[in-house]
């Protein structure tokens, strides 16, 4: 299926790479990904095998999820390699706008009373537990130097 959709995505944007870093706003960029699939695909979830159930388009997580780990890194790079801020600052932007992730790492936070409110938190959050606790630099996170801080 997310073959499929991909390429209904790139038979529907021919100058894909242009659309996505002329987008002004967020809400451009997920019309972008508003696509459907051939109609084979809204009846099959794998080739040969018919299903009831339609599977042609891509939903607002996955479209959330494509911003978030996808778009954004390609208008920061873009920014960083034409030295443009502009990019860099709608990268931002658009995280800031978005839903937060939902996975382990940040269903882990919300269980130490940290909610992430956007995505931007959210890639915050990753980033936090992938560069101190993994790491295990509590003490150089801090968080982590404010739980570990002995109580007078």
């Amino acid at each position: 299926i997310r073959i499929a959709q991909f390429s209904a995505l790139f038979y529907k944007c021919k100058n894909l790479f242009s659309r996505i870093i002329e987008a002004e706003d967020l809400q451009t960029v997920k019309e972008i990904f508003n696509i459907t699939t051939s109609e084979y695909w809204h009846h099959h979830y794998r080739f040969g095998h018919k299903t009831v159930r339609s599977l042609a388009s891509l939903g607002d997580s996955s479209i959330d999820n494509l911003i978030i780990n996808t778009i954004v890194p390609i208008l920061v790079a873009y920014g960083k390699q034409k030295d443009e801020q502009p990019f860099i600052d709608r990268a931002l932007n658009f995280l800031q706008q978005s839903h937060p992730e939902s996975n382990k790492i940040t269903k882990a936070w919300i269980s130490f009373g940290l909610p992430a409110k956007s995505a931007f938190d959210s890639q915050g959050l990753i980033e936090l537990n992938n560069n101190f606790c993994l790491k295990r630099r509590c003490l150089s996170c801090t968080i982590g130097a404010t739980i570990l801080k002995p109580t007078s």
